[in-house]
Formats: C-alpha cells, structure tokens, sequence
C-alpha cells in the first residue's frame, strides 16, 4: 500500500502521462525511483533497451514500472499490456525481474501482477506443466512466489 500511496501523491494529478521506474536490490530495496519519460495527455513512449540499460547502470536486480492516466481512468489500454510484454522480455534476457506495473488513476489504480496480467511466461507454464503435472504450479513455486511478494517502503523523493 506504501508503494500505491506514494505513487498516487506523486502522479494522480499530473496532466501529461507520465512514466516513472522504481529501481530494487536483491532485497527489494529502493536504489532509485527515477521519470524515465513524460508524454502526452495519452500516450508516453517507452523503450525497452533503455529500461534495461538504466537498469544495469543502477545493479538494479528488479524493478516496478509505474505511470498515470491524465484521464482519471486507471485501465491500461492494449499499448500498455504489450508495451510490458515486451519490458518483460527485455528484462528477463538479461536476468532481471519486473515485479509490476502500475497504472495510476485519480483514487484508483491497477496493478498489473494483482490482476494476472503479469503472468508467467508460456516457457514457465510448460516446465510447470512437465515437471509437476499440470500448469497450476506446484506448492513449492506456490510458496516461493508468496515469499517473492514484497513491499517497497522507505520512498524518498
């Protein structure tokens, strides 16, 4: 909840759509929070080589994408979801982690991983579906999943 209440102070109001990465550690600890790119009333382009680059630059391990919708409507729009897709992708190659993207509204927000639409990759449901016998995962990927849900505290702006 910090991470949603600090984000909707900083971007709820914001006219131009804004799209800002939080930079984690190992242990899911802030190293930056930085804008990486401000756009229009609805659109803000991204690219994910420069994600990962900054990314790297930082010894960053993970990293939470966060942006606004001028428009007070928090859900992501097509764009968004493959915009993401292809961060992921990005980020994973290099082994680093996208734990979520949240899109910000005016007193709402959606976050991508809590709706499912951060979901494994087909290759992570495959293995699963192999190595366990079916693609719902098995206790111990259940509970290291839990154990990887985090908080990010201790913003500073």
């Amino acid at each position: 909840q910090a991470l949603i209440d600090y984000c909707t102070a900083l971007m709820a109001f914001e006219e131009p759509e804004q799209f800002r990465l939080l930079f984690l550690d190992k242990k899911n600890k802030l190293i930056a929070d930085e804008a990486q790119q401000k756009g229009t009333v609805d659109h803000t382009p991204v690219y994910p080589r420069e994600v990962v680059k900054r990314a790297l630059t930082l010894n960053a391990t993970a990293i939470i994408m966060v942006h606004n919708h001028p428009s007070g409507d928090p859900a992501p729009s097509r764009a968004d979801i493959d915009m993401t897709k292809k961060v992921k992708e990005a980020l994973e190659a290099v082994g680093l982690v996208l734990h979520d993207h949240v899109v910000i509204g005016r007193g709402r927000h959606v976050s991508f991983r809590q709706d499912g639409l951060l979901c494994r990759s087909t290759a992570q449901i495959i293995y699963s579906w192999l190595l366990c016998g079916s693609a719902g995962g098995s206790k111990r990927e259940n509970s290291l999943y839990q154990r990887d849900h985090f908080t990010v505290s201790g913003f500073r702006r």
